[in-house]
């Protein structure tokens, strides 16, 4: 078989197109799971559930005037939160997590992003007053000497995510109040439309998209995406000043979130039949240049 120039470039350029076509074809199954745990002077509750839909963990404790409280939740659309805060001498904690067992039930090898969304949250700590998390100041009551002694509250949150068990993003940051000051340290990424002073963090909604790389035809991948926030605090004197701490990540007020999606598309590379047609063509086309140089 002979190909001239002309039929061999329009054969290879037919083979390319065809290797081209889009596709989005993936097999989700959804996991949820929820854990809080709150300490109050020296009671202590926890809560934990688990649920293929969406799990709700509450964790509340109120001793003379400390207090911990702690919530998780989650539901299949994609959107969760994760709340802890707490006065005088607590420790409250929550984590929610999301595990997402994603196949690629395509006939061909595609490349996998996950888009995302990180919803308004806050962490602050306080001694002196309550913090941005109780809404209103208890410092004319109680005082506001801020911390002294030994006394200090902290607040954080940790969030991340793991493909096949491996960290591919993470986002921390932690607030902490004591005798010496207030200073606010984080880590990994920063989060867009934040505002920020030495004992607290805010930020409004942002949007991710991670490419997870190629994934072959038929096979499948694990997604976990978990969320903790933190906060502990101790104060001796009470007359000295309202001891709180309050971390939010995601948003139990508001139900606008646009999910996590999973997005597929074919790779641009030929298939191992269209490489081989293409080897036949070239092939082909050093036949006809060595006839042509026999001709002349």
């Amino acid at each position: 078989m002979i190909f001239n120039k002309k039929t061999l470039n329009l054969t290879i350029a037919c083979l390319l197109s065809a290797s081209a076509i889009q596709a989005n074809a993936a097999l989700v199954s959804l996991n949820l799971s929820g854990d809080t745990m709150t300490t109050a002077d020296a009671t202590s509750t926890s809560d934990s559930q688990s649920n293929a839909s969406g799990v709700y963990a509450q964790s509340d404790v109120y001793q003379t005037y400390s207090s911990s409280i702690a919530y998780a939740r989650a539901d299949d659309t994609g959107w969760f939160y994760s709340t802890a805060r707490g006065s005088y001498n607590f420790m409250s904690e929550s984590t929610v997590k999301q595990i997402y067992n994603v196949t690629n039930d395509a006939n061909d090898d595609q490349f996998f992003d996950f888009s995302f969304e990180v919803m308004n949250g806050s962490i602050d700590a306080n001694c002196g007053d309550n913090g941005y998390g109780y809404g209103q100041s208890f410092s004319s009551a109680y005082g506001s000497g801020g911390c002294t002694g030994n006394d200090f509250a902290e607040a954080g949150y940790m969030a991340e995510i793991l493909f096949n068990g491996s960290s591919i993003w993470n986002s921390a940051a932690k607030v902490m109040s004591d005798s010496n000051g207030a200073l606010l340290t984080s880590s990994g990424v920063t989060f867009n439309n934040s505002y920020s002073g030495s004992n607290y963090l805010n930020w409004g909604t942002n949007l991710f998209n991670l490419n997870l790389g190629l994934v072959a035809a038929n096979t499948s991948f694990t997604l976990e995406y978990i969320v903790t926030t933190r906060v502990e605090g101790s104060i001796l004197d009470l007359a000295n000043g309202y001891n709180t701490a309050y971390a939010q990540f995601g948003d139990p007020n508001g139900f606008s979130s646009s999910g996590n999606t999973f997005n597929s598309r074919s790779a641009d590379v030929p298939e191992p039949s269209v490489l081989a047609l293409l080897g036949l063509g070239l092939a082909g086309l050093r036949l006809s240049r060595r006839k042509d140089k026999t001709a002349h």
